[in-house]
């Protein structure tokens, strides 16, 4: 993966082709100081409670319970029960497609890949290194749990770059919900049957 270029916007005219990009530009300098899975194991705070229950009414998903997973095992056995073919994946996969088709529009798909592909190399060193540091701390050895959890926050952080690229900073859109989970340390595994587990 190539390293991240620093200069990536100093080429666009963001205020006159792209004005949706400085929302773009100011996320990505946060994602930098985002401290991933500092929380995980720690139990749910009275805000995080409320973003997933915030979250779940968004996708739409009320009845939906919420779970803390207690550790890595529980995680990994949450992780596993959370299906592609779940309701509340493809109620999230159809947004996101959504998204993906309007920020083109605004942007041009060429722009949208650079900036997801940019996303991925901004944080994917961190997000390495943050699951190699949590799994040494937890002995996890499970690398392929591991991969899924690094996979989920790039995902998360695509899933909002989107969001922005269509100028919403929309505080109650699912995929904000979600990544204010991840933000303060969180893994939010999924919905499985009537169940939203977090770790």
């Amino acid at each position: 993966m190539s390293e991240p270029d620093d200069d990536i916007f100093e080429e666009w005219d963001e205020a006159e082709e792209w004005p949706t990009l400085p929302l773009v530009r100011r996320f990505l300098k946060a994602l930098e100081r985002v401290n991933w899975l500092a929380n995980v194991g720690a139990g749910l705070t009275p805000e995080a409670q409320s973003a997933a229950r915030h979250y779940l009414d968004a996708l739409g998903f009320p009845e939906v319970d919420i779970l803390p997973v207690a550790d890595w095992e529980d995680a990994a056995d949450a992780a596993a029960n959370v299906g592609v073919d779940s309701p509340a994946w493809e109620a999230e996969e159809q947004m996101r497609i959504s998204l993906a088709t309007n920020a083109a529009e605004v942007l041009g798909e060429d722009v949208v890949e650079v900036l997801l592909t940019h996303v991925s190399a901004l944080i994917g060193k961190t997000v390495r290194a943050t699951t190699e540091e949590t799994a040494a701390l937890w002995d996890v050895s499970d690398e392929g749990l591991m991969t899924a959890v690094a996979g989920d926050i790039i995902r998360c952080a695509h899933q909002v770059v989107l969001l922005l690229a269509i100028g919403s900073d929309e505080e109650d859109h699912p995929f904000a919900l979600k990544f204010r989970l991840m933000e303060s340390g969180h893994w939010p595994i999924g919905v499985s049957g009537n169940t939203f587990h977090i770790f």
